[in-house]
Formats: C-alpha cells, structure tokens, sequence
C-alpha cells in the first residue's frame, strides 16, 4: 500500500492538448544547438534534403547547413549512408561518432514515415511556424 502510495499519478492528456505535448517533447524550434538536436533523431534513416532543409531548421529554428558542416568536419558526428538501391543511397543517419557501430547496415527505415514527412513539408524552402501549430492545437 505504501508504494501505491507513493506511485506518481498520470492523468492522460486532452486529444487537442497532444500536438502541443509533443512539439515542446520534441523541443520543436528550441534545441540549445545542432548536437541537442539531433540527439532524439539518432539513427533515423531519412533523405539528405530532409534533414538539412526541413527537420534540423525545425529542431533549432535557424539555417544549420554551416553548423553541420562543421560538426561533420570536427568528427563529432557521422553522416552514414545505408546502402541498397540506388533511391535508398540518398538515405543518411546522423550519429554520433563513438556510437558508429551502432548504426543498421541496410535501411529499416519505413517508406511511409519519408512520405508523411515529405507531405507535411512540401516545400523545404518554406519557414513553418510550429509556434502558431501550438496555439492552432490549444
């Protein structure tokens, strides 16, 4: 009874709630920096256009090709290519270079998460502003 007691009680969420709930989770255009970043997305196999022009921008909210360039240039961090056909050549993990063994040695990616993510951003020119996201979702 005294450790039901002491039990931490987890009331769920409101469905509208959820969206919000996972942005600030996700730290969706608030990472300290490039390494914070990327730290949840560890070993995602996903094009190189993603990652450079919508899902690193998000994360931080700023450009962030010169800061990658130059944590792949110090080693810190490796980009990997997974191999197979010549369309999942363009698929890259980015990790941590102490952790390189870690990394799959053919893709494990699932096509429909590239789609749904090539979906939701169309144009990786465009800024998408996940702040008015959290107050649509509130």
């Amino acid at each position: 009874m005294q450790r039901a007691a002491r039990r931490p009680v987890v009331d769920p969420l409101q469905p509208v709630r959820v969206p919000e709930f996972l942005a600030r989770w996700q730290r969706i255009g608030r990472a300290d920096d490039l390494i914070d970043a990327l730290e949840p997305l560890r070993l995602l196999p996903l094009a190189a256009e993603l990652w450079e022009q919508a899902l690193l921008p998000a994360r931080t909210g700023r450009a962030t090709q010169s800061e990658l360039d130059a944590l792949l240039a110090s080693g810190a961090i490796v980009m990997t290519g997974l191999g197979g056909t010549a369309a999942k050549r363009r698929e890259l993990c980015l990790i941590a270079a102490d952790e390189l063994d870690l990394a799959p040695r053919a893709s494990s990616a699932d096509p429909a998460l590239a789609d749904a993510l090539a979906r939701a951003m169309p144009d990786f020119g465009a800024r998408y502003d996940f702040e008015a996201l959290r107050s649509v979702a509130a």
